[in-house]
C-alpha cells in the first residue's frame, strides 16, 4: 500500500478528523487512519510499519493531541526518518511541541473548515507530495543522519593525499623529463578529475542555500533524479588509467628502473599500485558522497513540497556543516596536487 497518507490525531478530535478525511477521500487523496484496523492485529507494529511506508504523515495537532504520547511518538517517527510530516491544527492558542512548532502548519480551527482556503492549500501541498515527493528508503544514507559516507571520504582523501605526497617527496620523479612528464602529469590529472568533481557535487548541492529569498525546490528535484550522481559518474578519474600511465611498455616505470635503487622502486610501486586500484576502495568512498547527497536532496525537496521550508534550511545548514570537514580536506588535497604538477620536470 504505498503513495497514501497517514493521520495521526486524538480520540477526542475523531468527530472533526471523520470530516477531514471524508473532504481528503472527496478529492481523491488516499487516507489510512485507524478506522482501518483490523480486530486482532497488534496496534503498535502495524502503526509502526503504516508510518514507515506512508508517503507523508497529517498530524492533527488540538489541545487533548499536544499531550498525546501516541501522536508525538507518530509524528517523530516520520520527522527522523523523512521529514514529511504535515501539521494542521484544529484548536486555536496552543503550543506546538518542539520541533513541529517551526514547521508551516494549515488551520482549520473554523467549524466550517471544509469551506475555507486552508484546506485547498492542504490538500495542494499533499498532492504535491504524493506527485513528487518520494520518500527516502530506510537502507538509503542521508547527510545529516549518517555522516559515516562523510567520515570515509574523509579518510579515502587523506590518503590519496598521502600517496600523492608520497610521489611528490621522490627526487628522481620532480625530475622527470620528456615523454615520462606527460605519463605523470596524465596520471596525476585522474586523482584531480576526482577531487574535482566531489567539491563541485557538494557546492551544487548548498548553492541554493547562499541565494537571497526562498529556497528554490528545482535544483533538488534535479540532484534526486540523480543529477549529481550522473556529474560524478562521467566526470571522476579513472584508476586504471593511472596504473596504465605507470606500467606500460617503455613508459614510466621502464624510464626510472636505471634511475631508482630496488627499494625507491619498490615505494614507486607500491604508490601506483594503491593509485591504480582506487577505484574500489579510496575513490569510491570519495564519490560515494554523490549517493549520499542524492538521498538528502530527496529529504530537502520533500520538506519544500510540504511548505516545511524553515526546517529545510535548517536541514541545509546542518548539512553545510557536516559536509565542512569533507571540504577543507579536498581544498587542501587539491592544492597540494597542484604543487606536485607544477614542480614536476621543473628541477634539475
Amino acid at each position: 500500500m504505498d503513495g497514501f497518507v497517514f493521520i495521526s490525531y486524538s480520540s477526542v478530535d475523531k468527530d472533526r478528523i471523520e470530516r477531514l478525511v471524508a473532504h481528503l477521500v472527496k478529492n481523491e487523496i488516499p487516507i489510512w487512519w485507524d478506522e482501518e484496523i483490523q480486530g486482532g492485529e497488534i496496534f503498535s507494529l502495524l502503526i509502526g510499519d503504516i508510518i514507515d511506508k506512508a508517503a507523508c504523515i497529517v498530524v492533527a495537532w488540538s489541545a487533548a493531541s499536544v499531550t498525546s504520547e501516541w501522536v508525538l511518538g507518530e509524528a517523530s517517527k516520520k520527522a527522523s526518518k523523512k521529514g514529511l510530516v504535515v501539521p494542521v491544527v484544529l484548536d486555536k492558542d496552543i503550543d506546538l511541541p518542539i520541533p513541529f512548532n517551526i514547521h508551516h502548519r494549515y488551520f482549520l480551527t473554523d467549524e466550517n473548515f471544509a469551506e475555507g482556503s486552508e484546506i485547498k492549500k492542504l490538500i495542494k501541498c499533499i498532492q504535491s507530495i504524493l506527485n513528487h515527493g518520494r520518500p527516502v528508503n530506510d537502507w538509503d544514507e542521508t547527510l545529516v543522519d549518517n555522516k559515516w559516507s562523510i567520515n570515509n571520504a574523509v579518510l579515502a582523501t587523506d590518503k590519496v593525499r598521502e600517496l600523492v605526497a608520497k610521489l611528490g617527496s621522490l627526487r628522481e620523479v620532480m625530475m622527470l623529463k620528456g615523454k615520462p612528464v606527460t605519463d605523470i602529469q596524465l596520471a596525476l590529472k585522474e586523482v584531480e578529475k576526482t577531487y574535482t568533481v566531489v567539491s563541485d557535487s557538494i557546492s551544487s548541492f548548498l548553492a541554493p542555500l547562499a541565494k537571497t529569498g526562498k529556497i528554490n525546490p528545482k535544483p533538488y528535484l534535479e540532484m534526486e533524479r540523480g543529477s549529481l550522481l550522473s556529474t560524478i559518474k562521467k566526470g571522476h578519474g579513472h584508476c586504471t588509467l593511472i596504473l596504465t600511465h605507470y606500467a606500460k611498455a617503455q613508459g614510466l616505470r621502464d624510464w626510472l628502473i636505471p634511475k631508482l635503487n630496488s627499494e625507491q622502486l619498490k615505494e614507486l610501486d607500491t604508490i601506483f599500485s594503491n593509485l591504480g586500484t582506487a577505484d574500489g576502495d579510496m575513490f569510491r568512498e570519495m564519490t560515494q558522497i554523490g549517493e549520499t547527497l542524492t538521498n538528502e536532496s530527496r529529504v530537502i525537496l520533500n520538506l519544500l513540497l510540504s511548505d516545511q521550508k524553515k526546517l529545510a534550511q535548517i536541514r541545509l545548514i546542518n548539512g553545510r556543516d557536516v559536509l565542512r570537514p569533507l571540504e577543507d580536506r579536498l581544498s587542501l588535497a587539491y592544492t597540494e596536487l597542484q604543487e606536485i604538477q607544477q614542480k614536476i620536470g621543473s628541477i634539475g
